[in-house]
């Protein structure tokens, strides 16, 4: 291709030529064919700068397809102009991005028939609160529609479920709630998890777990049963032993004898109190009988209670200092029983001179019961097992208690809606608290005295 230059300058110079002819020969046939030949000129001109742009642009789009295609094309130039290489390129661009669409295609659609086989629900939702995705099992759960493109809360219609979903959405905190579908008799467990930020989804889980919970209710009901037959025998034994005791009060064997089994008795005794408690308690709120509560007062029972048992013990019982504490609606039986395990757990497991402090703090809506010793402490091993039933950290079962303090412990904050936690080190005590929500705060605090 000529120089644009040389391209410019000739329909210049034909006119001149024409010019100087007429000038010579004094024909103007020589000017107008000049003029005409320079228009003809010119016309080509343009044409070959459109088409030289035009080639600038194949070519930025040659060297820009295959790029976007993830590979280098070589086309020889003596194959064809710029246009059949740029469409050669492009052609390899389309076959190389279906090939992919295709393989992302399948993938989608494997992954598509393994959710769908699952037996948990699995819902999308984004940050609009509507169903992006639901697999089979949830559209057999909700009616057999798939509730994609439909309100997660006209699919669920759980508002607290719906409101988990919200919080996760914004927090990217997961969360865990357990519903009974409206109109069904089926219990589901809900997971909620944030999957993306930008844009922001949730994915929510739904397993069933009718079949546990129906376990759970039979379980919950034979501990009950059993704690409720155990207890006239007990008892009547106790009254037995009693017996034997006053027919021979003078015989120190008998007396001997009898006091071991007051002993066990007494054990036996706390042991099914304290089951029908957690059978109670598991229940939820349902257990609970609220009252208005003043939390100073459940701190300053349960030191008066066991003050006498830590003295023996050579533990200096103390009460942290406090502000003004407002009352709040509870169980306050519940509560002082919880507080009370708390406090003779640290008796049991803190030596001779040490010392154990119990508070009480308030905060937002939350109040807190705090107890910390300078005991031997609870191992690592152990700290995620001390609220199960029945544990006990030294593995002989030689420690004093039934093993089923802490558990109540726990079961009465769950079923305020509250939270339990521990913090402790082998040899450098521990720390325990349980929170509650305040509920309804009466208007006047107290002041500790």
């Amino acid at each position: 291709m000529r120089s644009l230059i040389y391209q410019f300058f000739a329909p210049v110079a034909i006119v001149a030529i024409g010019g100087a002819l007429e000038a010579l020969t004094g024909y103007w046939a020589f000017t107008l064919l000049g003029f005409v030949a320079g228009v003809v000129l010119a016309a080509v001109f343009a044409q070959r700068a459109l088409a030289r742009l035009a080639q600038l642009q194949l070519i930025a789009s040659r060297q820009f397809a295959p790029g976007r295609a993830g590979q280098v094309v070589s086309w020889p130039r003596d194959n064809g102009d710029e246009i059949d290489e740029a469409l050669h390129h492009a052609e390899a661009f389309v076959s190389s991005a279906s090939a992919r669409w295709a393989e992302e295609s399948e993938r989608v659609r494997h992954l598509s028939n393994v959710l769908d086989r699952m037996r948990d629900a699995v819902i999308q939702v984004d940050a609009h609160g509507v169903v992006t995705y639901g697999n089979l099992a949830a559209a057999k759960i909700f009616g057999g529609r798939n509730p994609a493109g439909r309100s997660f809360i006209r699919v669920v219609r759980d508002h607290q479920l719906d409101d988990l979903v919200r919080h996760a959405l914004e927090t990217g905190e997961d969360g865990q709630r357990t519903i009974a579908l409206l109109g069904d008799s089926r219990v589901m467990n809900a997971i909620v998890v944030r999957i993306n930020q930008f844009p922001r989804e949730a994915l929510v889980v739904l397993r069933d777990i009718t079949e546990l919970h129906r376990l759970q209710d039979i379980r919950r009901e034979f501990v009950a049963s059993v704690s409720h037959e155990l207890q006239p025998p007990l008892g009547a034994i106790k009254v037995m032993a009693g017996t034997i005791l006053d027919l021979q009060p003078d015989n120190a064997e008998v007396r001997q004898v009898i006091a071991a089994i007051d002993e066990e008795i007494d054990s036996m005794t706390a042991m099914v109190d304290d089951l029908l408690d957690i059978s109670q308690l598991e229940k939820g709120s349902e257990s609970l009988r609220y009252e208005t509560v003043d939390p100073a007062e459940l701190v300053d029972v349960a030191i008066s209670q066991l003050r006498p048992r830590a003295g023996q013990a050579g533990i200096n019982l103390t009460v942290a200092p406090a502000d003004a504490l407002a009352p709040i609606r509870a169980d306050g039986k519940r509560l002082q029983h919880a507080l009370t395990n708390l406090v003779t757990n640290a008796i049991d497991h803190t030596p001779e001179g040490g010392r154990i402090e119990v508070g009480v703090t308030q905060a937002a809506a939350e109040t807190t019961f705090t107890v910390a010793d300078d005991g031997e402490g609870i191992a690592e091993a152990d700290i995620d097992r001390i609220w199960e039933r029945f544990f006990k950290s030294d593995r002989s079962r030689s420690e004093p208690g039934t093993g089923l303090g802490l558990a109540i412990v726990k079961h009465v904050a769950l079923a305020h809606g509250g939270k339990i936690a521990v913090e402790s080190k082998p040899g450098s005590g521990a720390t325990f608290r349980i929170s509650v929500p305040d509920g309804t705060r009466d208007a006047a605090p107290r002041v500790r005295q």
